[in-house]
């Protein structure tokens, strides 16, 4: 009779070991959701805002080129006047005036400042 006793108590031991099992496991994939329900949170934060700077990004990027062809045009525009000057001026006058030797000059740095912008453009390539 005490080895019945001793099965049923060892059952009822199993059962009850076996219950806080199965209430442990439920917590700890109820935990696991709730992480894994912030963590999709958190990413879908993150998404959104590099989704946001990309587009910001493309945008300027866009910008940025469109001002590049615009200034290299100027740039072609300004080398065609500064070589029709250059050769009028030694044509008509051996000597610039004040005026013409400040807008050969006013050039030069525009056709500099082309130059930088379509290396700084040819290196964002």
């Amino acid at each position: 009779m005490k080895k019945s006793t001793l099965s049923a108590g060892g059952n009822e031991n199993e059962e009850e070991t076996r219950m806080e099992r199965i209430l442990t496991n439920r917590a700890y994939a109820r935990k696991s959701r709730e992480k894994k329900s912030v963590y999709l949170g958190d990413l879908m934060v993150s998404k959104n805002t590099l989704t946001k700077n990309n587009d910001r990004l493309a945008f300027e990027n866009e910008r940025l080129r469109r001002q590049v062809i615009l200034l290299t045009k100027n740039k072609q525009e300004v080398m065609n006047k500064l070589s029709k000057r250059e050769a009028s001026s030694n044509l008509w006058t051996p000597q610039l005036s004040s005026q013409e030797d400040h807008e050969l000059s006013v050039m030069r740095g525009t056709i500099k400042t082309l130059d930088r912008a379509v290396h700084i453009r040819s290196n964002m390539n």
